[in-house]
């Protein structure tokens, strides 16, 4: 026990010398969101700011492509006029994504709601089913066909990203490529993007997300978020040409070409 110890301690006094020894500030970081920067800076690294570089990451030119104005929500067995939120991680059972909190906050809201309430969860590893009986959960595994993904997430009024495992926030930027609005937790990856620039909703914590869902399903499809600016947005900041472009002008400025 007391080599098991030693080791940790070694390992934690390592760790402490490589963090306060390594000087990173004549290096150039290119980082895919704004938070990440923050986290980069706040991590006590030798670091100059000044070399902190934020591109975001691309996401598929097929999501830029036109919506169509009539879903087939029938073939999923969702009604016209549910409410419909669409939730997607890689792994839902990750407590990390917090889907078990979205659950219970739209069972909550379907109690007081009019509205029936449908939620896509679209998953990936460790998939399984998930029951309600307040409200209509349709539970798919993680979509690989982009033209499919794009069907799924046209059926949407508003995703729900709560994920705290995020560097960049991909869910949200293709959900925005769609005109479809989020809500997510603060000290995530897309929260400075969503609030700075009016494109989605904010929440500290569970109740807040509440709060907030109830908010938006009594006032209407675009509870005073324009889709057409969601996807201006991310035709300016994720389309492929874009991204490519801020790097080949990055790349410019290193070489000085």
């Amino acid at each position: 026990m007391f080599f098991l110890y030693g080791l940790v301690g070694y390992a934690v006094a390592l760790k402490f010398k490589i963090k306060n020894n390594l000087d990173l500030r004549n290096i150039k970081f290119v980082l895919p969101s704004e938070w990440m920067k923050d986290k980069l800076m706040e991590s006590g690294l030798r670091i100059d700011s000044k070399n902190l570089v934020v591109i975001e990451n691309p996401i598929n030119n097929l999501f830029f492509t036109e919506k169509k104005i009539n879903c087939n929500r029938k073939k999923y067995n969702i009604n016209e006029d549910d409410f419909v939120c669409i939730f997607v991680s890689y792994w839902l059972k990750n407590p990390l994504k917090d889907l078990k909190d979205v659950i219970e906050s739209l069972e909550v809201l379907s109690r007081i709601s009019s509205r029936k309430i449908t939620l896509i969860c679209v998953g990936g590893y460790f998939f399984r089913s998930f029951k309600s009986n307040l409200i209509n959960i349709i539970s798919t595994n993680m979509v690989l066909d982009t033209e499919k993904m794009l069907e799924i997430l046209d059926l949407a009024d508003l995703n729900l990203s709560f994920s705290k495992a995020e560097s960049f926030g991909l869910n949200v930027a293709e959900c925005m490529a769609r005109g479809i609005p989020s809500i997510v937790y603060r000290d995530t990856p897309m929260a400075k993007i969503l609030e700075k620039n009016n494109l989605g909703v904010v929440v500290d914590n569970k109740e807040q997300m509440l709060s907030q869902l109830l908010k938006i399903i009594n006032a209407g499809p675009l509870f005073n978020i324009n889709s057409g600016k969601l996807r201006e947005y991310a035709q300016n900041t994720f389309h492929p040409k874009i991204v490519s472009k801020r790097y080949f002008d990055f790349y410019k400025f290193i070489y000085k070409l």
